[in-house]
């Protein structure tokens, strides 16, 4: 008998995978399936790793038009009953190897058409034809809008295929000069947005993914997020705990995982307040129009909307003396303060960063979802400074034919905070 990481199971689940192309099936071509995404991303990336002769690609006019779609199902090994399923509709945006069209001489002396190795680089569709709608935007004079206010208005204009589950904890709500968004699209608009405005005080992020077969757009700060539940948890044990009471109940749902591999770390509070500098003076030009210098402290920032589980932010002496007065890297004039705080946050909130690794037959829901938080469990020693939420920063899930009818799984996932604490 034997038992996976994902679900717990005493019959180990096994993946089925479809891939239709212009409702032609290559399922039997497809030999790897990546599933990539991250807080930074606008949409969901899927590669398609397959064997497929360039002459069918000719022969169907199979191009970057025509349609995909990727079923992944997990089943019960015993009954063959989907435990867990989501299919998605993708956009090929291009293609990587070689899918020459030369025939291939045969021990026969025949010729065959060579069948080819190539990547499937795919967007999910509706997200991608929503966010890349071109606009562009400009505040009433006579009506001014706050950041916050002008991004909800672009979503409830643009964002029209997809449930939106928007946040407004932290949201810069100042109404100050007329806002302008240049000729973009969806995407670029919303990060012009925040890079010149600020829609948020704290880390923003705003994506269109695929979710549970839903399309869904997401906006809010990660600082605030990071104190809600954890949409699960991830139990790190040692090598021999398998009988342990963690093992009893971790991967019957959704809600729990647990793996024997390491994690990576890196931890580099001082060098990242080295290089943006501990105290900075910057111009803001409030609505009336009059400059004023403000003073920024990264400690303050910090503690108000860096994304962290408590912690204590641990500075040496000389780090605590950098000042920058507009350096090279800042543009000194801002729309508002929110502004700056906003990027610093950002930039202060990784400086703990963990990476670990989840194999086996995994259940996918939740392993394909960034911008949540996650909370570890260390029940072995050497991870015992690693306890507390993280925010999920990227998730690549990696599943690989091992032989005809079966696929493995690798998820790697990527976490931050601030804490500033090893």
């Amino acid at each position: 008998m034997a038992t996976t990481s994902g679900t717990g199971a005493v019959n180990s689940p096994y993946y089925s995978i479809t891939f239709l192309w212009d409702d032609i099936d290559f399922s039997l071509c497809v030999d790897r399936v990546h599933i990539v995404n991250s807080i930074d991303a606008v949409y969901q990336v899927f590669i398609i790793e397959a064997g497929i002769r360039a002459k069918d690609i000719l022969d169907y006019d199979l191009h970057g038009q025509k349609k995909m779609k990727v079923i992944v199902e997990l089943k019960t090994e015993d009954a063959g009953e989907s435990v867990e399923s989501f299919e998605t509709e993708l956009i090929l945006q291009h293609t990587l190897g070689d899918l020459s069209i030369m025939p291939e001489k045969e021990e026969d002396g025949a010729d065959h058409a060579k069948v080819n190795r190539g990547a499937f680089f795919c967007i999910p569709t509706v997200a991608y034809k929503m966010t890349t709608q071109s606009l562009n935007a400009l505040a009433p004079n006579n009506d001014p809008k706050s950041p916050f206010d002008m991004v909800m208005d672009l979503v409830k204009k643009y964002i029209t295929d997809a449930d939106v589950t928007v946040d407004d904890r932290n949201a810069n709500k100042y109404k100050g000069e007329q806002l302008m968004v240049p000729a973009s699209n969806f995407g670029a608009a919303l990060d012009h947005i925040q890079e010149h405005y600020g829609i948020y005080k704290g880390y923003t992020y705003f994506q269109c993914v695929i979710e549970e077969n839903r399309t869904l757009f997401h906006m809010w700060d990660l600082s605030k997020i990071i104190k809600d539940e954890p949409l699960y948890k991830v139990y790190f044990l040692s090598q021999g705990k398998k009988d342990s009471e963690v093992m009893k109940e971790v991967g019957k749902d959704d809600k729990s995982y647990h793996t024997y591999l390491p994690i990576q770390t890196f931890n580099r509070e001082n060098e990242i307040v080295a290089r943006i500098s501990k105290t900075q003076q910057h111009m803001i030009s409030p609505n009336d129009d009059l400059f004023s210098i403000i003073e920024l402290d990264v400690e303050n920032v910090w503690k108000e909307n860096a994304v962290r589980d408590g912690g204590e932010l641990k500075l040496s002496d000389t780090v605590k003396e950098t000042q920058d007065f507009l350096g090279r890297y800042r543009v000194g004039v801002d729309y508002s303060d929110a502004n700056l705080t906003s990027k610093i946050a950002k930039e202060i909130s990784h400086g703990m960063e963990r990476e670990f690794k989840l194999d086996r037959n995994l259940r996918l829901k939740n392993l394909m979802k960034v911008g949540y938080p996650i909370e570890f469990v260390p029940e072995s020693v050497e991870y015992g400074g690693v306890q507390g939420k993280y925010v999920i920063q990227s998730s690549r899930i990696s599943l690989v034919r091992d032989t005809v009818a079966h696929w493995n799984a690798m998820v790697t996932i990527r976490v931050f905070r601030g804490n500033a604490m090893i």
